[in-house]
């Protein structure tokens, strides 16, 4: 798609692409790509700085008054760093070797790092957002504890051991515009929360499925596999348009290419519990078209193999969606939610809440159906008198509206109708635009469907 952007915002892309094409080597070894000067490290773990060189080379490490040293051998070296606190203080990170040779890395800091991937939605430049989202996000731009590394979209049929060399950039309404809206946004609310460096490496490339992603795929191969294994603090996800539009068998691989992605990744960078933030495709197309039914049933889909109990999250975001752009632009409301997920579930932050509240039991009454929901805040809330968007079919499978009522904070009561003997499913705000009728606090619930024996 043809875009104008403004010879400002094309100046500051030509300088951000071309800053990556400083050489951060010397004669005998060379640092891999993704370290650079304004980079964050992670905080409180073991950090791996590694790169390449002469056999029999010795290369030495220095951060913060830690000196490690190792000697390179089979062409490839890797020292690691003792763990860190938070440090807003940007320090210097020295690589020398026995040869005289030394590179040096400028403002570090320390503080949580997230790898963010996926396609065109993760991609997703602020500059291509409208003019009053892209007021929303330039906001809260100006952080100097914002650090954002943006990766170029690369191939390769063979993983790679090395990546080109990146750049880092501090958070500011020059450097971020040519950076994704979604990270960026993320990124603003996660360190207003934490208060601590927040850097965002963004890999992401449009028009991608989940499987170009893991083991083998071209995308994985030149940008995944060569940043291992740096330290990461979790990854954020948006993804899986792609692959409701061509895969016809996506409801079964899906949820094993993602299974498999979180296996894979978090082999890789060495944190088998790494955390994956999983971003719902929003609602797209015109309301009640059913040529889009796959687009429904995505949505609804992706929730259903995510869980606390494998530190895995999904971001609601079916209402934010655009019936006319599969590129919504409400970038900074959904950043907003997964970073107050982010807080909520993984850094265990009080008074942030994302979580969307889920159907979690089924029990027939002699009312109705009553629906128990769990991951309430406080209560379940409705935009009418009534709660609108339930559906229930019979023997038949013909899906119609069913009249609810909310009876207690967590639980929800819908009728069934006369002409359905047997209740044989249920689903709830099920389409390609889903209202927004039930909601847990400012979050609207998940949209689900159930089916009963």
């Amino acid at each position: 798609m043809k875009r104008i952007v403004t010879v400002f915002s094309c100046v500051c892309m030509v300088l951000a692409l071309c800053s990556c094409s400083v050489v951060r080597r010397a004669r005998d070894f060379s640092l891999a790509g993704i370290f650079a000067d304004n980079m964050v490290l992670q905080r409180e773990v073991s950090v791996p700085v590694f790169g390449t060189g002469e056999n029999g080379i010795t290369v030495t490490v220095s951060f913060n008054g830690q000196e490690k040293s190792t000697v390179i051998e089979n062409g490839e070296w890797r020292v690691d760093l003792d763990a860190e606190p938070a440090c807003k203080e940007g320090k210097t990170l020295s690589v020398s070797s026995s040869g005289g040779e030394t590179v040096s890395l400028s403002n570090v800091l320390v503080g949580d790092v997230w790898l963010c991937s996926g396609q065109s939605n993760m991609y997703w430049k602020i500059i291509y957002c409208s003019e009053t989202e892209q007021k929303r996000l330039y906001e809260n731009i100006e952080n100097e504890f914002i650090r954002s590394c943006y990766i170029e979209p690369v191939l390769s049929d063979t993983p790679q051991d090395t990546i080109a060399n990146q750049t880092w950039v501090e958070s500011s309404r020059e450097t971020m515009a040519v950076y994704s809206a979604y990270a960026t946004a993320f990124a603003q609310f996660l360190q207003e929360g934490l208060e601590i460096p927040i850097g965002i490496v963004t890999a992401a490339e449009g028009s991608t499925s989940i499987e170009r992603w893991v083991s083998g795929g071209e995308n994985y191969n030149a940008m995944i596999y060569p940043l291992q294994p740096f330290a990461f603090k979790g990854v954020l996800w948006y993804q899986g348009e792609n692959n409701v539009l061509k895969d016809p068998d996506y409801k079964v691989n899906y949820p094993e290419s993602f299974r498999q992605l979180c296996r894979e990744w978090r082999a890789g960078f060495e944190n088998e519990d790494m955390p994956v933030i999983q971003t719902q495709i929003a609602g797209y197309g015109m309301p009640g078209d059913t040529t889009w039914s796959d687009w429904a049933y995505m949505m609804v889909l992706q929730p259903t193999y995510t869980s606390d109990a494998e530190n895995t999250y999904t971001v609601v975001n079916y209402d934010l969606g655009d019936m006319s752009n599969i590129h919504p632009n409400l970038k900074k409301a959904v950043g907003k939610r997964a970073a107050f997920l982010a807080l909520e579930k993984i850094y265990g932050v009080e008074g942030y809440y994302g979580t969307a509240a889920y159907a979690e039991n089924f029990e027939f009454t002699e009312d109705g159906l009553l629906i128990t929901f769990g991951g309430v805040n406080e209560r379940l809330e409705t935009t009418t008198s009534t709660a609108r968007g339930f559906e229930l079919c019979g023997t038949d499978g013909v899906y119609v509206t069913a009249k609810a009522s909310m009876i207690l904070p967590d639980k929800i009561l819908v009728e069934v109708p006369d002409t359905i003997d047997v209740v044989k499913g249920v689903r709830f705000n099920y389409g390609n635009i889903p209202s927004k009728t039930v909601f847990s606090g400012v979050i609207p619930a998940m949209s689900f469907i159930h089916e009963f024996e």
